[in-house]
């Protein structure tokens, strides 16, 4: 597969939204990774929250090709319930994030 370069943009609870480059062989972790580096979306911000394309629940394993992300669109940080197995007990979060700091990565 060609790796293809899009700008798409990253929008947090409020509408604020922040364009970045990435490659369309790229994991979803890449998104996790720039938002938590930029000052729109901080670390803090993403707890308990999750990145959502076109109503679909982006996994930080995913592939960005394969969940039709195209150029411009874009990828909405809401929250999530906790998350549950199937037994209705709590499970760590698929993306954890370290607590010892709250603000971006500078």
């Amino acid at each position: 597969m060609i790796a293809v370069i899009l700008v798409m943009f990253l929008r947090n609870e409020v509408g604020v939204c922040v364009p970045i480059y990435v490659k369309t062989t790229d994991r979803a972790e890449r998104l996790y990774i720039e938002a938590a580096s930029t000052r729109v979306i901080n670390r803090g911000t993403l707890r308990g929250k999750a990145f959502y394309h076109k109503g679909r629940r982006v996994h930080p394993d995913d592939i960005i090709n394969e969940l039709g992300i195209q150029f411009y669109d874009t990828v909405r940080l809401m929250p999530i319930k906790e998350p549950e197995d199937e037994k209705g007990e709590k499970v760590d979060e698929a993306f954890p994030l370290p607590s010892g700091h709250e603000g971006p990565i500078e």
